[in-house]
């Protein structure tokens, strides 16, 4: 633990006990400008029997000083619209839909939207699936097979809910993680932060729940980006056609920070 991170931590629990450090994250940053941390820590507060989680960045611009940043404040309740635009995934479908349904009754996420973009060319049946689930929060809409991906994606984005929600692009080929839409939350932060975690692709044959599953953390892929509606806006606004690959590059254009993490759970199945 660094100087820097003791302080904070001392500061904290004259007031409060410290329970757990659930997890500190740290973000590369020049040298000029310090280092920036995403603290999350378990406290224990007088006169509650439970414990509360605080969740917030932190700036150590420099070796004898800490931040609290106020414009790296992320939204709680902000809702986070999944868009899934689909061609020929039917060996993923039912799986990720089905996964989606437990999540939602386990967690009782609430400020969550599903999109599912059907592009394929006989139609697949997303409605129907879904209604096997008890997911509740979704659209599904139609839109021809011969348009681009930027087309259905942003098709998908129209039926996004919420006020200046977060656009969380997606594919069924990835297992979906239980804390996807917090964790998005947390590292999206509008007109400053997109999330794009770095998956770990699974080898020929190998399931996640393999005690060790072979593979490789895959850094060149980029199907998986939460952005703010307003910020994505932005970056369509800048050209008619996008691939996803290039979506990543517009927006680091527009100076916006991209939290790129090794994402534990975010496995990525092999199409073959």
């Amino acid at each position: 633990m660094s100087k820097q991170e003791f302080s904070y931590f001392f500061f904290l629990i004259r007031k409060y006990k410290c329970r757990r450090l659930y997890s500190l994250e740290r973000f590369p940053l020049d040298h000029a400008q310090g280092a920036l941390y995403l603290l999350e820590i378990d406290l224990e507060v007088d006169g509650l029997d439970y414990t509360e989680r605080v969740v917030d960045y932190i700036h150590a611009p420099n070796d004898s000083a800490l931040c609290y940043p106020h414009s790296l404040t992320w939204r709680r309740d902000v809702t986070v619209n999944l868009i899934l635009v689909l061609k020929h995934q039917t060996k993923f479908l039912k799986l990720f839909i089905d996964k989606l349904g437990a999540i939602y009754e386990r967690t009782l996420e609430v400020d969550m939207h599903v999109v599912f973009v059907d592009m394929s060319s006989s139609g697949l049946g997303v409605a129907s699936l879904v209604q096997e689930t008890s997911l509740d929060r979704y659209s599904v809409i139609d839109v021809s097979r011969n348009e681009e991906w930027s087309r259905g994606f942003d098709a998908g984005v129209g039926l996004a809910k919420g006020n200046d929600p977060i656009i969380l692009t997606y594919d069924v080929a990835y297992d979906i993680p239980e804390s996807i839409f917090e964790d998005t939350r947390k590292h999206c932060i509008r007109g400053r932060m997109v999330f794009a975690p770095v998956p770990y692709q699974l080898g020929c044959g190998v399931h996640q729940f393999n005690r060790k599953p072979s593979g490789y953390w895959h850094h060149q892929s980029y199907d998986v980006i939460g952005i703010y509606k307003s910020d994505l806006e932005r970056v369509r606004a800048s050209a008619h056609a996008y691939s996803k690959t290039s979506l990543l590059d517009k927006i680091a254009s527009m100076g916006l920070y991209t939290s790129r993490m090794r994402y534990s759970g975010l496995y990525k199945h092999n199409a073959q």
